[in-house]
Order: structure tokens, then C-alpha cells, then sequence
């Protein structure tokens, strides 16, 4: 994920895309660094949590009324990998043998959020927390 941050950091300055080339140039600079601090090289993780702090910044200060950041988040989102919806998180708890009774029978169905994000966890995909207990709550 840093190659093809570094490559479309490339293609900016190629192309004189200003507002790209300064975003994408904050966050390589923000991974360098905090890979020189800690002495080895980010993981598409590290990069993905890099990723959205930056987004978090330009969406407040999108709300304080900057439109350049809203353009800036909307550039970010395409380096994030998509969420599972709620229909990706139904399938992937039917898919695992007797939890859907276990959540169905259980008198607090959130005692077993654990298990359910153990589930997901395997998919290997990102997933909202809220989403999940939302899921889990209308089981």
C-alpha cells in the first residue's frame, strides 16, 4: 500500500496536482517518520491507521467549513479497503456452524460479541464495530 501511495505521489507531481501531491506528501511524510522512530517498516496496518487519522483531520475540518478538505478526505477514502456491510457480517455469522442459534437463544446476545468479531476477524476484511452490535442486536 506505501508503493502505490508513493507511485500516485509520483503521478501527482507528474500531472501538477497540487492538492494530491501536498496530501499524499503529508501522509508518506507521516509513515516515514513514524517508521524512523520505530525502526522498521509499516505494514499495510500501520499505513490503513495513518490513513484514517489524516482522514479525521480533513473531515473536522471539513466541518469547521473548509471545502479543500472535504475534496482531500474524498482522496483518502480511495486508499482505505471498503468495510463489510451489515449483509457481509449476517453471512459470515450464518456461515460459522450454531452461532446464529447460539446469538438467536442467548438472553444477552452481547456477551458474545467476542465470538462474533472472531468470526469476522477471519474474513480478514474491516468491519464498524457499531454496525456489528447492530447487527447483533437485530438478530
Amino acid at each position: 500500500m506505501k508503493q502505490k501511495i508513493k507511485d500516485d505521489l509520483l503521478n501527482a507531481r507528474k500531472s501538477k496536482d497540487d492538492l494530491r501531491k501536498s496530501l499524499l506528501g503529508v501522509l508518506l511524510g507521516e509513515i516515514q517518520l513514524d517508521e524512523s522512530r520505530s525502526g522498521k517498516e509499516m505494514d499495510d496496518s500501520g499505513v490503513v491507521k495513518h490513513i484514517k487519522k489524516l482522514k479525521k483531520s480533513c473531515d473536522e475540518m471539513y466541518d469547521r467549513g473548509d471545502e479543500k478538505a472535504f475534496q482531500e478526505s474524498k482522496i483518502l477514502d480511495a486508499y482505505l479497503p471498503t468495510e463489510m456491510s451489515a449483509l457481509e457480517i449476517v453471512s459470515a455469522i450464518r456461515s460459522e456452524n450454531g452461532l446464529i442459534e447460539e446469538l438467536v437463544n442467548a438472553p444477552n446476545r452481547m456477551r458474545l460479541m467476542g465470538k462474533v468479531k472472531a468470526v469476522l476477524d477471519k474474513d480478514g476484511r474491516p468491519y464498524d464495530g457499531k454496525m456489528v452490535s447492530v447487527v447483533i442486536k437485530e438478530i
